[in-house]
């Protein structure tokens, strides 16, 4: 990821004048951030502004520099800035470079935004052709996320776990952690659960019952390397 790279979340309440099945729906939209300048603040402002009767925006800075007080603009918590930073220096050289520590708030959803049960995650480069709101009303019940499966792996003719396998080995001696790419027990899990982190649908409630955010952080720092792209 990049240093002015984004990531979005949303959420649907129901209020205002969008309407799903004769409920109003109202869209807040969260948007992480990494030292945006105030330029691109306001032409994301600008960019929202006719939708506003049902609809705004609010930023979240994960960066460590001084903020000027806004009223929708506001400075992630330290303790969980603390741990971003933690986590995101356990990354191997390769890691750093692709990707800043943006990625490593997926960790801290539930705890990032506690007002909120359900929301959806989208990367910044997601184009929506219609209203998202029917990706926010399946179902999850027990489910921690609802994804879609990832589709590249048949694109680059990995149509097995043995596929996938070699794949892996191949990037991770690419990137010199040789040493560590999943076992064929690991690579049949992940080519049975391969799907696309860039849109989904997160059920925070069910996160904060399970305690999922301190078990992804603890499998996260066992397998750390084997994950090899860690978003």
């Amino acid at each position: 990821m990049h240093p002015c790279w984004r990531e979005f979340v949303f959420h649907a309440s129901a209020r205002q004048t969008r309407e799903r099945e004769r409920v109003k729906l109202f869209y807040q939209i969260h948007c992480l951030v990494e030292d945006l300048s105030t330029e691109n603040i306001a032409k994301l402002e600008e960019t929202i502004a006719p939708f506003s009767a049902f609809s705004s925006i609010e930023f979240l800075d994960i960066s460590n520099e001084e903020l000027e007080p806004r009223h929708n603009y506001y400075k992630l918590d330290p303790l969980i800035a603390s741990e971003i930073k933690k986590l995101y220096l356990k990354l191997n050289a390769f890691s750093q470079k692709r990707f800043s520590k943006m990625i490593m708030c997926r960790f801290f959803f539930a705890s990032l935004f506690p007002q909120y049960d359900k929301m959806i995650m989208f990367d910044v480069d997601t184009l929506f052709v219609n209203d998202i709101s029917e990706s926010f009303f399946i179902p999850l019940e027990t489910h921690y996320f609802g994804a879609v499966r990832e589709k590249d792996l048949i694109a680059m003719d990995r149509n097995s776990t043995k596929d996938l396998y070699e794949l892996r080995q191949m990037h991770a001696k690419s990137i010199g952690v040789a040493d560590a790419f999943p076992n064929l027990k690991e690579a049949q899990i992940l080519f049975d659960n391969y799907f696309n982190a860039g849109f989904l649908a997160l059920n925070l409630k069910s996160w904060r019952k399970e305690n999922l955010e301190n078990q992804l952080i603890g499998f996260f720092l066992l397998k750390n390397e084997k994950l090899l792209f860690n978003d």
